[in-house]
């Protein structure tokens, strides 16, 4: 499953991470493709020799205020479906720092230097 998005059989996932995530499989793209548009709502859907892109889809059965972008894309003999979280939700701001505190968890010197240059050189 990826982001609320059940994988048909034969897909797999490869990777996930906090706002994307990749699955392939031994799956043709157009059946893929249909599989997804019946589990999205999506006002347009990009077709392309590439892939098949739905741009700002929501996924039944999900918030629907979240939007991903999905991709449907050829991957040597399997296809690929790629998800990603365009609207995630920005982290809390952080409070009560000094600006030198914020200025060194920014990796920067007040002069516009990065903070530990000389150990990279």
């Amino acid at each position: 499953m990826l982001f609320g998005l059940k994988l048909p059989l034969g897909m797999k996932t490869d990777a996930r991470f906090p706002h994307s995530a990749h699955a392939s499989g031994m799956v043709s793209r157009e059946k893929l493709a249909n599989y997804v548009r019946h589990r999205v709502q999506v006002a347009r859907v990009e077709l392309a020799a590439s892939g098949t892109v739905f741009p700002q889809a929501t996924i039944h059965g999900t918030d629907q205020q979240r939007l991903f972008r999905i991709e449907v894309t050829p991957k040597g003999r399997n296809t690929k479906l790629s998800v990603h979280w365009l609207n995630p939700p920005r982290p809390p701001p952080v409070t009560g720092l000094s600006e030198e505190q914020r200025w060194q968890r920014a990796g920067i010197s007040r002069d516009g230097k990065l903070i530990g240059q000389q150990q990279l050189e």
